[in-house]
């Protein structure tokens, strides 16, 4: 309910953001505070100006799917929020010419408009918990002057709208920015999990997993004595379901899993409330089961690599073989012997959520 207000709403304020700049013949959203906290109050955000060209797409969208297939409820809804057809032109406008900063030769993102014009220093160094260490010769009191980042910022954005970007583009990015972020925020190493495991660089992916499991465990930001925190442990839980067993919703609104288990876990095990369906999904080295614990209706359809199978309430169904992914060894030697998401360490027989 009120959807659509919403949806039309935050495209009016992005537009009413945009300042468009004659001599570049662009429109512009200056003055931002994006997810980087070390850079404040710039101009032309990628993440932001990403999002925005997005809200006033689907916006726009919108409009057009409701102008065919429900013309009364739009002009009904256009009344209420005084939405007329030249405002909608503006929309497509600041849509086609909002800027995003992107290095044309090589398709390498720049987070801001000035950002690559900033100091470069990068990040070689790793403590005893594998977080970044500052480069040697940095001075903390001019971060803002330089490219190090405080976390995931342009790959944060890549990562959510990833449909928007090609696996070149998105590689580009990940791999330039990996080298400057400093995950000083526990949101950070999670996201970047993530997408290194859609990249296939799986030996980064599981270090940053480590990064944000053993994030109060190991106190590794220095500030567990404050509370726990709950939102990287939110992370941390994306980071094992979206990225090691590959959940996701496709556009039918099923659930799909792509597994990639790690080698040294055996057994992953979680479960999952979906469409009236409470299922656990245990994925192995060889194969993934799903069982149907409960449910209003007899029987459930879940996604294994994209093959669907309708699953019977209470019986096991062994659906696919899991994708098994390789990890140095090297890795391990940051983890703790007591760490665990639920009951069980990393490198043991199972991992439960």
């Amino acid at each position: 309910k009120f959807g659509a207000e919403i949806l039309l709403e935050t495209a009016r304020f992005w537009v009413s953001r945009s300042i468009y700049n004659e001599k570049l013949d662009r429109w512009e959203i200056r003055d931002v505070i994006a997810p980087d906290e070390y850079h404040l109050y710039v101009d032309n955000s990628f993440y932001t100006n990403v999002f925005a060209r997005w809200n006033i797409g689907k916006a726009l969208d919108l409009v057009s799917e409701w102008h065919k297939a429900h013309p009364r409820a739009l002009e009904k809804l256009s009344k209420a929020i005084g939405l007329g057809s030249t405002e909608i032109e503006r929309w497509h406008e600041v849509s086609a010419k909002l800027s995003i900063p992107m290095d044309s030769q090589t398709g390498l993102a720049e987070q801001f408009e000035g950002y690559f014009q900033k100091e470069d220093w990068t990040i070689s160094e790793y403590d005893a918990n594998s977080m970044p260490k500052w480069p040697i010769g940095l001075d903390i009191h001019r971060l803002s002057e330089t490219r190090i980042i405080k976390q995931a910022d342009v790959v944060l954005a890549m990562l959510l709208l990833s449909e928007a970007f090609d696996e070149r583009t998105k590689r580009i990015s990940y791999d330039y920015y990996s080298k400057r972020t400093m995950h000083k925020s526990t949101l950070s190493a999670s996201i970047y999990s993530m997408m290194g495991l859609s990249l296939g660089d799986d030996a980064e992916a599981y270090q940053c997993f480590m990064r944000t499991a053993n994030t109060d465990i190991l106190d590794t930001q220095g500030s567990t004595w404050e509370g726990i925190h709950i939102a990287g442990a939110g992370g941390t839980w994306q980071a094992a379901v979206l990225g090691f067993a590959g959940m996701s919703v496709d556009a039918e609104g099923l659930l799909n899993f792509e597994p990639k288990l790690p080698r040294c876990w055996k057994q992953m095990t979680l479960r999952v409330f979906s469409r009236g369906s409470l299922l656990e999904i245990r994925i192995g080295q060889r194969e993934t089961q799903v069982v149907l614990l409960e449910s209003d209706a007899k029987e459930a359809t879940v996604k294994i690599k994209g093959q669907s199978t309708r699953v019977v309430k209470r019986r096991k169904h062994a659906l696919a073989q899991t994708t098994q992914r390789s990890y140095p060894r090297s890795h391990e030697k940051n983890t703790v012997p007591s760490f665990s998401i639920g009951t069980a360490p990393p490198c043991r027989p199972a991992v439960h959520l």
